[in-house]
């Protein structure tokens, strides 16, 4: 069954705002570790059990993926999704940040992600964990939860309020697992971020931050294209959101056009298929840039100033390695990786990756 999203975002920017009342009037935050239950009394420890069960029901909507270990039943991933309604973040972003990436950097990727994207899931590193430990059914279990990773998760939502409170974007953890552990039995459940997504079930557009991934070598990295997609740098969040909201959903339109060719490209036989898809995906960017230029001149953005965006479609190659595992992409086969080795020799001149500000990868699947 699904949640009703926008009044869980709602409720979980009203209560960060309210923890960080608590912090600012000096009251002592718990240690960042696990905790036991008698020290939930306090009402800024009622806020955290509260700002968890925020996050995992958020995690649960947007991540779509429960597994269930111990001694419990298997959950059964179909009929998870089924009872799940996907169809309002159909054209959501992800994003993985790295552990320390500044605020700075994450706020640089915010005009592009707002204008292209209903709305951003930025990824972290963190693992959540919360979770009760019984002993005797005739005392109440004790209650352990990753307070550090919750209060951290906070702490970033707060530096972005304005995109948490207009519901524009989240920044949710990588991993959230819940657990129950007695004396006879033990389950698991976890949330996990789709970082690795089918391309026949593409729900985010999986983008990467070129500053925040070590490149491996030029051989290993196949260009399919690079899109040069306008934007509007100097544009407040406000004016971005009326815009794409009031005036024209062109900007989501390309992102929605752009998933239905990427999910296309495994599926290509020869060169001359991988040519055509990014004939197409160029005559999109076209169209795009004169509905952005048309934009500019009707003065809807106080300071309408086109930029460009670079944004490379690649394959990465076998020679990755342990390099993917931090990163967003969709799922791709040793045949493409061949086919794009081949359209690389008879293609254009190397273009290197840190030329775009982000990258979609192919990676490929190890089957």
């Amino acid at each position: 069954m699904a949640i009703p999203v926008d009044e869980v975002i709602a409720g979980f920017s009203d209560l960060i705002d309210r923890i960080e009342s608590r912090w600012q009037a000096g009251e002592v935050n718990p240690p960042a570790v696990m905790i036991d239950h008698p020290d939930w009394a306090s009402s800024i420890n009622a806020k955290y059990v509260s700002a968890y069960q925020a996050i995992y029901g958020l995690c649960h909507h947007f991540y779509g993926n429960v597994v269930v270990g111990g001694s419990g039943e298997m959950a059964d991933p179909g009929r998870e999704d089924e009872e799940r309604e996907y169809g309002p973040e159909e054209n959501a972003a992800l994003i993985p940040i790295p552990q320390g990436y500044g605020a700075a950097r994450l706020a640089d990727m915010i005009p592009y992600s707002t204008m292209y994207a209903r709305r951003t899931i930025f990824v972290t590193t963190d693992v959540v964990s919360n979770g009760f430990i019984s002993y005797s059914a005739s005392r109440d279990p004790l209650h352990r939860m990753s307070l550090g990773s919750v209060q951290e998760l906070i702490r970033l939502n707060l530096q972005h309020r304005r995109l948490i409170h207009s519901g524009q974007a989240l920044i949710l953890p990588m991993r959230l697992t819940d657990w129950y552990t007695s004396l006879s039995q033990h389950d698991t459940e976890e949330s996990v971020a789709p970082l690795f997504q089918d391309p026949h079930a593409l729900r985010f557009m999986p983008l990467n931050s070129t500053a925040s991934f070590s490149a491996p070598s030029a051989g290993d990295v196949l260009e399919v294209a690079t899109l040069l997609l306008p934007y509007f740098p100097q544009a407040t969040l406000e004016e971005i959101v009326r815009l794409k909201e009031e005036e024209t959903d062109a900007f989501i339109q390309f992102s929605s056009y752009l998933k239905r060719k990427l999910s296309a490209l495994p599926e290509v036989a020869s060169v001359r298929d991988i040519e055509d898809i990014r004939a197409d995906i160029n005559s999109g960017v076209s169209r795009l840039r004169a509905e952005a230029k048309k934009i500019s001149g009707l003065r809807l953005i106080r300071n309408a100033e086109m930029g460009t965006l670079g944004v490379t479609i690649a394959v990465l190659g076998s020679g990755v390695g342990d390099l993917v595992s931090g990163i967003a992409g969709i799922l791709g086969t040793a045949s493409l990786v061949g086919l794009m080795r081949s359209f690389k020799e008879v293609g254009d001149s190397e273009r290197q990756l840190r030329d775009s500000e982000f990258f979609i990868p192919y990676l490929l699947k190890s089957s």
